[in-house]
């Protein structure tokens, strides 16, 4: 049992968790803590430990905070327990799961869209539940929103069909509508002939906003847009409604969809992926390591404080931009184990390949994707500043 004071956060992916340094020894053997105020009145939180957070403190979610009472630089004792159902309310094996990060975007889809899916389906009939058939992620680019997909799809068994926006585009008017119908005929098919008994089927629109973007009256290209999202809608809110089906979709521009597909019935549920705290982009990182550290080709001289310090100063980082770092790292190991000049493509032996990644090659790879970062901001603002006309010449 320690004495803890409050410390509040907006950082997203902490609801019903709260964060603590992790040199608080009594507490590193739980995944759960309990808080207890001065009344008696106790509250259970998923533990997350990590350094960034002031030694001394509790870093819990403003609106937990508020909604609990637990008040701002008050102390209280917290203690650790042993894992209860708040662990389980929509929890899946991460450790199946191929994927890092996006845990409160995980848990939501679980929660909401494949747990209703294990109950009896006439039991849901009388209870006039009605499954979750549309989906959406947004938020920036590289923050894992169609890993988070396929990662699940793998996770449950399912065998997504993933569409690009241009694959659906045909000259031949009437033909984009039939390619949508297309794409739910298996559905179909297995509803009207297998009934409850009917396997799920999955599609997953990658950029969604190439295809549904608003309708307008303009002809051409727009028409058959206007057609997709036409037709897309039928067959989600259709008189028959499919519930064998889920169907995804992801993108960066969330304000340019068509309105109509967030009506209730059709898109449901819509989920932003932010870009990674400090404690995700740890995650991430550990997972991008874990092949070379289950290897042995990791460095002792990679330490988890070093990861922790790496995590908390790159902030603004996706989950693709911490990926390419790790990537990068690895590439350095490369160059130094073979350092000789290549004139053929001819495999070495595996005893002739000593590839370490050290610490400063992790050091190097953030420098570098550093300096990149730097040079793009920089030719944004050039073009920025070149695209202004001055009217007064």
């Amino acid at each position: 049992m320690v004495i803890l004071k409050v410390q509040r956060t907006n950082e997203p992916g902490l609801e019903n968790a709260v964060v603590i340094n992790s040199n608080v020894q009594e507490l590193r053997p739980y995944s759960e803590i309990q808080i207890t105020k001065s009344n008696g009145t106790q509250h259970r939180f998923r533990l997350i430990m990590n350094s960034y957070v002031t030694n001394g403190y509790i870093l819990i979610n403003e609106k937990e905070s508020k909604l609990r009472r637990l008040h701002l630089n008050h102390k209280y004792r917290v203690e650790g327990v042993k894992s209860s159902v708040i662990d389980k309310k929509a929890q899946i094996d991460y450790k199946k799961l191929n994927l890092a990060g996006c845990t409160s975007a995980i848990e939501e889809i679980v929660r909401r869209v494949f747990r209703p899916r294990k109950f009896p389906s006439d039991m849901c009939r009388e209870m006039k539940i009605q499954y979750i058939r549309g989906v959406i992620l947004h938020g920036p680019p590289g923050t894992g929103k169609t890993s988070t997909i396929l990662a699940l799809c793998e996770y449950f068994g399912l065998e997504p069909k993933v569409i690009n926006g241009p694959e659906l585009i045909k000259s031949v008017f009437g033909k984009s509508e039939q390619a949508v119908r297309e794409l739910f005929e298996e559905a179909i098919f297995d509803q009207e002939n297998k009934g409850d008994s009917s396997p799920l089927h999955v599609i997953v629109f990658d950029e969604m906003d190439a295809l549904f973007r608003k309708r307008t009256s303009d002809s051409g290209a727009c028409e058959t847009r206007n057609g997709i999202v036409t037709q897309l809608l039928t067959m989600l809110d259709g008189e028959k409604k499919l519930n064998n089906i889920i169907v995804f979709g992801t993108t960066n521009r969330f304000d340019m969809l068509e309105p109509a597909l967030l009506r209730h019935g059709r898109f449901d549920l819509q989920i932003k992926i932010d870009l990674p705290n400090a404690r995700e982009r740890l995650e991430i990182m550990n997972y991008h390591l874990r092949g070379v550290r289950k290897s042995g080709n990791l460095s002792s001289n990679v330490l988890t404080s070093h990861l922790e310090e790496l995590a908390n100063i790159t902030n603004n980082y996706s989950a693709a931009d911490i990926a390419g770092i790790v990537q990068e790292a690895i590439s350095e190991a490369f160059a130094r184990a073979y350092d000789n000049i290549i004139t053929d493509l001819g495999k070495l032996k595996r005893e002739e390949c000593n590839i370490c990644v050290e610490w400063n090659d992790l050091v190097t790879a953030f420098h570098k994707s550093e300096k990149m970062r730097q040079i793009g901001q920089a030719q944004f603002q050039t073009k920025e500043i070149e695209s202004i006309i001055d009217y007064n010449q």
